[in-house]
């Protein structure tokens, strides 16, 4: 499960909502979250469950301005590494016509060429539904993630 709160200017709780999986196992852990256009939130985390060390599935949760669910998607790139213990969100962005950019930074060996750090982004539509992802290969040897995403006319700038 996982809590989200609601709070106004004063920082007082207006509304509390507990989001459960349909697995009373799995827990929620949200690390970024931004305000829509539509008055609606999306947020990114991860799911993990103390029962199952290897779960860690990235996840967007879409809630609306009174804390009610309209829609939560687990985040898939590719089955051999959605449950990659480093697949981190990094960022999220509100882009075009209500879809939304999620970029992110995958650490480990995806492949025998290169061990290292992976970058990825994403595009998901007003419902929820991957539009569209990209993963590619950050600069080996070097630190790097995907912590910013903006748009800039019609490019997708993300560092």
């Amino acid at each position: 499960n996982g809590l989200i709160v609601g709070l106004d200017s004063l920082a007082k709780v207006i509304w509390s909502k507990d989001y459960i999986d349909n697995d009373p196992n799995e827990q929620f852990h949200f690390i970024r979250g931004i305000k829509l256009v539509s008055n609606e939130y999306l947020i990114a985390g991860r799911i993990t469950s103390p029962t199952d060390p290897s779960l860690n599935e990235p996840v967007l949760v879409r809630i609306d301005d009174q804390g009610n669910l309209v829609w939560s998607k687990r985040l898939g790139i590719d089955p051999a590494i959605d449950n990659n213990p480093l697949f981190q969100v990094q960022a999220l962005c509100e882009g075009f016509n209500g879809e939304t950019l999620v970029s992110g930074t995958i650490y480990g060996d995806l492949n025998a060429n290169f061990a290292g750090q992976y970058g990825f982004i994403m595009k998901i539509s007003p419902a929820g539904d991957q539009v569209f992802s990209r993963l590619f290969i950050l600069d080996e040897g070097t630190v790097n993630d995907l912590s910013g995403l903006f748009l800039k006319g019609n490019s997708i700038c993300a560092g």
